[in-house]
């Protein structure tokens, strides 16, 4: 994986205070891409573990000061980086209380249910009102597979997309939803009559994340 050669931007300096609101340390730790230098120069991996890797100028707030810095969202990690006005790398503290936006897109941390167990990590919300739809950004990272045979294609280390989405209703736990008709009007169960008739007139494809997006807004307007 190549280096980026980011721009210089001009950025407030963090004082101490909203560094530690950030949970980061004044001196500079190791970025991610230090630690993986050797594995990304010596194999070839297919993908990113970034869904962007390109930094990108986003605000948080600490303290109650809102604070612009450099950001990019880590997908395999789970982790928000940041870059100072001096491009030392951090990551963000992982806090229910701290949210971040850049890229046109908010990043919440959250609790959330995977089988038997629960989780945290970030999701970006988008839409609002009672029945809110997210998305959950994440990859994971896949090792080479040595072919059987000599004659095998060769399947080398790639980072691999699973994203997700999930539905929050009211107070309700954050609930994971395939983007299909059946599985959402099982989620909003108590209008379903009103959303089918919603779909059926609008023809909308709920594969779709738009059209998905739609009906829950719709939903939204029921009493």
């Amino acid at each position: 994986m190549k280096n980026i050669v980011l721009s210089f931007f001009c950025i407030s300096s963090l004082s101490f205070g909203q560094m530690q609101g950030l949970g980061i340390a004044q001196e500079s730790s190791p970025g991610y891409d230090a630690q993986v230098g050797i594995l990304y120069n010596d194999v070839p991996i297919l993908g990113t573990p970034y869904l962007d890797e390109l930094y990108k100028v986003g605000n948080t707030v600490v303290n109650g000061k809102e604070v612009k810095l450099l950001m990019r969202f880590n997908a395999f990690d789970d982790q928000i980086e940041l870059k100072d006005r001096k491009q030392h790398s951090f990551n963000m503290q992982r806090r229910s209380d701290l949210e971040a936006s850049f890229g046109g897109k908010r990043y919440v941390f959250m609790k959330y249910r995977e089988g038997e167990t629960t989780r945290e990590g970030y999701f970006n919300p988008l839409n609002t009102g009672k029945a809110v739809l997210y998305f959950k950004p994440r990859k994971i990272f896949r090792q080479a597979e040595k072919p059987d045979h000599g004659y095998d294609v060769y399947d080398p280390p790639t980072y691999k997309d699973i994203s997700s989405y999930h539905i929050k209703i009211g107070n309700q736990p954050l609930t994971p939803v395939r983007l299909a008709k059946g599985p959402l009007l099982k989620v909003l169960k108590d209008k379903s009559s009103a959303l089918k008739k919603y779909i059926s007139t609008y023809q909308l494809k709920i594969k779709d994340e738009k059209d998905a997006l739609k009906l829950i807004n719709y939903y939204n307007t029921l009493r």
